[in-house]
């Protein structure tokens, strides 16, 4: 039970980390007419292209760049440990690579 609902959890945030990268983050009103909705992606490429490369970088590794990455490590984690037949990975010998 407790394998699924890890695996379930992995996927889930796999699927939210995908939504919270192209979903609007924020709405810019002018006026009452016009109103332009950025999504995280959209604000990173703003900054580069305004000329704030190194703040775009900065964002775009805090956000985007480091929760892949240990979203990635996290499934390559858990298919090593379903290749040595570690279930849980509660055990010494699952967690220590034995």
């Amino acid at each position: 039970m407790l394998v699924w609902l890890k695996a379930l959890l992995l996927v889930g945030a796999s699927f939210a980390f995908a939504l919270g990268i192209t979903l609007p983050l924020m709405r810019f009103e002018s006026f009452y007419l016009f109103s332009t909705d950025a999504s995280l992606v959209e604000v990173i490429l703003s900054l580069w292209s305004g000329g704030d490369g190194l703040l775009a970088l900065l964002v775009g590794l805090v956000s985007i760049a480091f929760p892949l990455v240990k979203l990635l490590l996290n499934r390559w984690r858990r298919r090593g440990q379903r290749a040595r037949g570690c279930s849980i990975g509660w055990s010494r010998s699952c967690r220590n690579g034995r």
